[in-house]
């Protein structure tokens, strides 16, 4: 029996570009193909001078060990060194309750960063989760290349360049209010919306 998903909204989320819609068994993400995403735990972010993160200056701040000792080593084979990981909302880690924070950026504006590098979004998780270097083929691409949902890593990222920042807790809030450099960032909170969101991946 074919099973059908409910088309009735019960909550709606609409911020700039981005609209999120919250059905009885499950939830839609929208926002324009030009935007990106960062997200992490706002925990870090008193660490960043200048609100600018260096991946190489925290290479070792724990939040690749998070995801175990096969993901780092892969992580490790793979780049040598920590890169900085930007897709779209909801492959940037909406759902991961470790991140408090998410940053949008322009997206033409990020791919002409210096050093910047495309890869596949299902090949790179292939490849760091379950090491299959030798099955998924290349996972990197060219810039013109880029598809929406595929990542796009940096060795720098100035968060004060961000359009906007969803936050996911009162925490995030109050270390983004004590910033001098993101304090005034366009900023909306949808803590509530996002923990009913992760309730109901998982539920399924």
């Amino acid at each position: 029996m074919m099973a059908f998903l409910s088309c009735v909204v019960k909550e709606k989320v609409e911020f700039e570009d981005l609209v999120i819609w919250m059905y009885d068994d499950h939830f839609d993400i929208k926002h324009s193909e030009n935007r990106i995403f960062h997200s992490f735990n706002s925990k870090f972010l008193s660490g960043y001078e200048d609100a600018l993160i260096v991946a190489s200056l925290f290479d070792s701040d724990g939040s690749l060990e998070d995801f175990g000792s096969d993901y780092l080593s892969n992580y490790r084979r793979l780049f040598g060194s920590r890169r900085i990981h930007l897709s779209s909302l909801f492959n940037s880690g909406f759902l991961n309750t470790s991140y408090d924070l998410s940053f949008c950026f322009d997206l033409r504006k990020i791919l002409s960063a210096e050093n910047s590098q495309v890869c596949d979004h299902d090949r790179l998780t292939d490849v760091l989760l379950y090491g299959n270097f030798d099955k998924v083929g290349n996972i990197f691409k060219d810039e013109d290349d880029f598809e929406f949902g595929d990542e796009v890593l940096l060795p720098e990222l100035d968060l004060k360049s961000a359009l906007y920042v969803l936050t996911y807790s009162e925490s995030a809030n109050e270390t983004i209010n004590n910033s001098t450099f993101l304090k005034n960032i366009k900023r909306i909170d949808i803590s509530d919306f996002r923990k009913k969101a992760v309730e109901l991946y998982f539920k399924h």
